[in-house]
C-alpha cells in the first residue's frame, strides 16, 4: 500500500486518502475499516494539469484506445479510470511537448521494447557508436536501479559535455557532486523535475555539462590514470626494496 500511495501522489501530485471498507464481507476475508482503495480530490491548477496529462499522455498510449465509454460515466459525473503503470518520460513530455527520449542498450527487456511504439520514445537497442547520439542529445539520464561497477557511460556522456541526471546507483563509484557536474535524484517525481528544469535552462545545461567535462578531465583523463598507476608502481616497487 505505501508504493501505491507514492505512485498515485506522484502523477496526481497530491497524497491521496486511504479508503476503508463500509462492512465487513467474510467471504472475502474483508473487515470493517479494512483499507481497500485510494481516493484523490483535485481542485483548480492541480485538477486542470492533471486533466491534460491523462488526456494528452496517458490515453493516447492506451492500446486500441477508441475513447471513454460514456455509460462508465456515474449521475455524478464520476469516471473509473485503472492506470497501470507512472513512468518519468510523461511528465517530461506534458511539461515539454517536443521532448524524445532515445533508450540505448544491450539486452532490452520485452517491455522496454515496446515503448517504441510510443509517442515521443525511440528505442534504438545496442549501438556500435553512442557518438552521433551524444551530439543530437540535449541531456543524458541513467535511471539505473540496481547493479554495480563504474558507470563508464556516464564518463563517456561527461567527456562529450552533456549534462547527466542520474540515480545514486546509477551514479555510485563516480566522485561526482550533485549539483554540480551532474544531478542526482532517486525519486520519480524529482527526476522527472530536474530533467525538465535542465531542459528549460539552457544556461543550467552548460554549467553541468561544462562541471562534468573538466571533473572527466581532471580525474578520469587517460594521462591521469597512467600517471596515478606509475605512482602506484613506484610506491609498491619502493615497498618491495624496502623490504629486502
Amino acid at each position: 500500500l505505501p508504493e501505491i500511495v507514492r505512485e498515485v501522489s506522484a502523477f496526481t501530485g497530491q497524497k491521496p486518502a486511504i479508503c476503508g471498507a463500509k462492512k465487513s464481507i467474510s467471504n472475502f476475508k474483508l473487515r470493517l475499516g479494512t483499507p481497500v482503495g485510494l481516493k484523490v480530490t483535485l481542485r483548480g491548477k492541480k485538477m486542470a494539469e492533471f486533466l491534460k496529462r491523462l488526456t494528452n499522455i496517458v490515453f493516447p498510449r492506451v492500446r486500441d484506445f477508441r475513447g471513454i465509454d460514456l455509460e462508465k460515466i456515474d449521475k455524478n459525473g464520476n469516471l473509473n479510470v485503472g492506470l497501470k503503470e507512472h513512468l518519468v518520460f510523461p511528465e517530461i513530455k506534458a511539461a515539454i511537448p517536443n521532448a524524445h527520449l532515445t533508450v540505448i542498450g544491450k539486452h532490452m527487456p520485452e517491455k522496454i521494447m515496446k515503448l517504441d511504439s510510443q509517442a515521443g520514445i525511440s528505442v534504438a537497442g545496442y549501438v556500435p557508436s553512442m557518438e552521433p547520439y551524444y551530439e543530437k542529445a540535449a541531456l543524458v539520464v541513467v535511471p539505473i536501479l540496481n547493479g554495480g561497477g563504474t558507470r563508464i557511460k556516464i564518463l563517456e556522456a561527461m567527456a562529450y559535455g552533456k549534462p547527466v541526471v542520474s540515480t545514486s546507483i546509477g551514479a555510485e563509484g563516480l566522485e561526482v557532486t550533485d549539483g554540480k557536474d551532474i544531478l542526482i535524484a532517486d525519486d520519480p517525481n524529482d527526476f522527472a523535475k530536474k530533467c525538465i528544469d535542465l531542459l528549460k535552462d539552457s544556461n543550467a545545461r552548460n554549467r553541468i555539462g561544462s562541471n562534468g567535462y573538466q571533473l572527466v578531465k581532471e580525474k578520469y583523463d587517460l594521462n591521469v590514470f597512467h600517471q596515478k598507476m606509475e605512482e602506484v608502481l613506484e610506491f609498491l616497487g619502493g615497498v618491495s626494496h624496502a623490504s629486502r
